[in-house]
Parts: C-alpha cells; sequence; structure tokens
C-alpha cells in the first residue's frame, strides 16, 4: 500500500506541474453507488446500494488528452456486513467540448466488520460538464479482493454529481 500512495504521489506531481499549456481543476463527486460482492467460488454473492465521495484534480492538454488522480471514500452493506471503502484512482482519457471518457487504475482498502482487504482493479467512466462549476459522471470498476480468509471480486457502479473548484 505504501508502494502504491508513494507512486501517486509520483504520478500526481508530474501530471500537475506547472505548465502553460494545459487547464487544471479540482473537484469532488457526490454520488451513489451499487456495488456487488462474488465469492472465487461464485457461491455467495449479493448487490446493494450505498455512497460513495471522492476529491481529486484533473488535468487536460490542448490536444485533449486528461489525467486525472483521486482519492475515494465509499460505504454499502453486503451480505450483513457494513464494508467502508478507501481508495485511489488514476485515470487516463479525452475529453472532447463538455464530454469526458476515460480508463481507470485503482487501488482500495477495506473494512468489513472484523476483517480488512486490499486489492487492486479497472474500470472505465465517462463525464458530462456542461456548466463552469457542474457536471455529470458514470463510472464501472471492478476488484480482485483479498482478505486473510477468503478472496472475493468486488464491482461497483457509480453515477455522481462533480462539483468543479
Amino acid at each position: 500500500m505504501l508502494k502504491f500512495i508513494l507512486l501517486s504521489f509520483l504520478l500526481s506531481s508530474t501530471l500537475f506541474s506547472y505548465d502553460s499549456n494545459k487547464e487544471v481543476y479540482f473537484f469532488i463527486n457526490l454520488g451513489a453507488t451499487q456495488a456487488s460482492i462474488t465469492s472465487q467460488s461464485g457461491i455467495e454473492s449479493d448487490t446493494e446500494n450505498g455512497f460513495n465521495i471522492e476529491f481529486g484534480a484533473t488535468r487536460v492538454w490542448n490536444s485533449g488528452v486528461l489525467a486525472s488522480f483521486s482519492m475515494e471514500y465509499g460505504h454499502v452493506s453486503i451480505l450483513d456486513q457494513d464494508i467502508n471503502t478507501f481508495g485511489g484512482d488514476i485515470k487516463l482519457g479525452y475529453q472532447y467540448k463538455d464530454f469526458s471518457a476515460f480508463v481507470i487504475g485503482s487501488g482500495i482498502y477495506q473494512s468489513l466488520d472484523t476483517n480488512d482487504a486490499a486489492g487492486f482493479g479497472y474500470g472505465a467512466g465517462f463525464e458530462y460538464i456542461p456548466f463552469d462549476h457542474v457536471g455529470l459522471g458514470v463510472e464501472y470498476k471492478t476488484y480482485n479482493m483479498t482478505s486473510n480468509y477468503f478472496e472475493y471480486d468486488f464491482n461497483v457502479a457509480k453515477a455522481y454529481l462533480k462539483i468543479l473548484f
């Protein structure tokens, strides 16, 4: 996890260093999620709704290429367990006018009632930002999670309100 944090810091400092040929904005995403857990054996699974809050920064070059780094917190109750998720995303994509499309690389840590788990995942998303400070977005990510006792897949679909500043 420390390596992920250090790599994220290095990448974000490189992406957001001074350059007159770019646009950088900071954001907060407030979202609703639908998360599902499936055990590696496929025997036990469930899907529930939750919430998510994310803070980060995005850099857009004049060519339309974008890079973003964000940290997030999410909560959902699945299989009679409260799951708190803490993680970070790196997004790379393209922005054309008010629309953005991107791929996501992500790492998360989860606190499940009495267990902890960690995993890496990937996904994709789209955003529409028609106003200077407000936009909408959707994302889908899938993770392969490992805890001390079991392994499972964790999938998240998220719709969010983006507030830019």
